[in-house]
């Protein structure tokens, strides 16, 4: 008795050509994973306007992956050109569908003022704690950070240590540095009120 495969549509993971053919029949279908990963093969093929096309249609179908990827796209202007709004808008429409990447790239254009955006650590701080709860090292380190130093949020010495913490759990590069440095803060005597 054989036993039927698990997935009607199995590919080993060695099967590019297989995954290739299924990737172009679900494009074909305007299936929004499909033309997304369409369009990822296309960038990583040098082929930059098909895979801005592929994944424009991706992203107005609401692919949170293909909306992050032409934010990028549009703020380098690789395939297309160069355009801070166009950018913004994509990225705020990944970033509000849970994509942590693009909420940590948010937390940075508001942190630097980019893409033509006013600077507000507050609303930095906001999305660098969306992220940093989906598991983005980065968002947690800059998110330590932010605590540590009251930028957008509270001074808070023992948010920055839990945030670090992790950080350091999910190794970061930088975390044992910043971790030294918080848990000094947290010996210092905090200053008399006056």
């Amino acid at each position: 008795m054989t036993v039927p495969p698990l997935c009607p549509l199995s590919v080993s993971p060695y099967d590019f050509s297989r995954a290739g053919e299924l990737i172009e029949k679900a494009a074909a279908q305007k299936e929004p994973r499909g033309l997304y990963l369409l369009g990822m093969l296309e960038l990583d093929a040098g082929r930059d306007t098909e895979a801005v096309a592929r994944l424009r249609e991706a992203a107005q179908a609401g692919d949170r992956d293909a909306q992050y990827q032409l934010a990028l796209l549009y703020g380098t202007g690789r395939g297309t050109a160069k355009d801070g709004k166009r950018a913004m808008d994509w990225l705020r429409k990944s970033a509000a569908q849970n994509q942590p990447e693009a909420q940590y790239l948010l937390a940075a254009a508001y942190s630097r003022g980019l893409y033509g955006v006013r600077r507000d650590d507050a609303a930095a701080a906001g999305w660098l704690r969306r992220s940093a709860r989906q598991g983005n090292v980065e968002a947690q380190y800059a998110l330590a950070n932010a605590y540590a130093e009251g930028r957008g949020v509270p001074r808070d010495p023992n948010e920055a240590l839990g945030w670090i913490q992790l950080a350091a759990r999910n190794h970061h590069p930088q975390a044992a540095a910043a971790l030294e440095r918080i848990q000094a803060m947290l010996k210092k005597p905090a200053p008399a009120n006056p």
